[in-house]
């Protein structure tokens, strides 16, 4: 692995974007909700988490604002259980564009490299048939799920008899017009794309107490270090941003962006470390 992605996907502040926190249910698992995206060809009716309809949930987290009937950016599809039309032969997908996508390339992500996907989560419950927060849950910043790439595809350059456009038929990237450098990541196997199925602190980004953007991660991410400064965790240059803390390093978070690049080549830990909380938090 010679790139870690730490990805910023699922609802967000926005009201593009949702405007709401994915749900962490009552039992403790959890799902990232999917942006809308009125062109796409998976509606919120149509996803699942276990025998929970994500339509209501969506309608009950937005006050109705956005229906089951809406369209879901399904993206990434890493949640192979959400949906339930699947090939025999699925892998995990994740498409880019723009600016986002040109950030990507910058950094030459391929094949080898490992996405991690991180968004915003808050505690639910469901009274008299509606889901709603918990009144004063905190709002956190989770990583929910990964995806290890095996290719990377420029869609206007998959041929009509390529295998890649039967597995990928209902992805939003396939759908309609986009970008030129509209792209596809493409994980390496079944095992190579998954979410962590419950929450855990182990995966939460969050600072304990703190507001969401302001991270608690290992000391070793820490890029300025007196006499070993590495390049910084994309869009965090800024040292004012990080503080040491014991074994571990506070970052304050840029609030936008979603694709934070790190050189895992001068990190020799990021591999271990992103591998054991995939390990160790994919069954809990």
């Amino acid at each position: 692995m010679n790139r870690l992605i730490i990805s910023r996907k699922g609802f967000d502040s926005g009201r593009g974007n949702g405007g709401c926190a994915s749900p962490v249910f009552p039992d403790g698992t959890m799902f990232s909700l999917p942006i809308p995206a009125c062109h796409d060809p998976v509606a919120y009716g149509q996803l699942r988490h276990g025998e929970i309809d994500i339509g209501d949930v969506v309608e009950g987290l937005t006050k109705g604002r956005i229906t089951r009937h809406h369209g879901a950016h399904f993206d990434p599809d890493i949640n192979h259980d959400a949906y339930k039309h699947r090939r025999a032969d699925w892998r995990g997908l994740f498409g880019q564009i723009d600016r986002s996508q040109t950030t990507l390339e910058g950094w030459e992500v391929g094949p080898g490299d490992l996405f991690l996907f991180f968004g915003w989560f808050r505690r639910v419950e469901c009274i008299l048939e509606r889901w709603q927060y918990v009144r004063g849950a905190p709002d956190v910043h989770v990583l929910w799920g990964w995806l290890s790439i095996g290719d990377v595809r420029r869609v206007m350059d998959i041929e009509d008899d390529d295998p890649l456009i039967d597995l990928a038929l209902h992805h939003p990237h396939m759908g309609y017009d986009h970008p030129p450098n509209n792209t596809l990541y493409v994980a390496d196997g079944v095992l190579s794309a998954g979410v962590f199925p419950r929450f855990d602190e182990r995966i939460q980004l969050t600072d304990p107490g703190d507001t969401r953007s302001h991270w608690r991660l290992p000391r070793w991410f820490h890029p300025f270090e007196p006499g070993g400064e590495r390049p910084p965790l994309g869009y965090h240059g800024d040292a004012s941003r990080w503080r040491s803390e014991g074994d571990d390093v506070l970052l304050a978070t840029v609030g936008r962006g979603q694709e934070f690049v790190l050189d895992a080549t001068a990190y020799p830990e990021a591999e271990e470390w992103a591998l054991n909380l995939i390990e160790s938090c994919r069954g809990t």
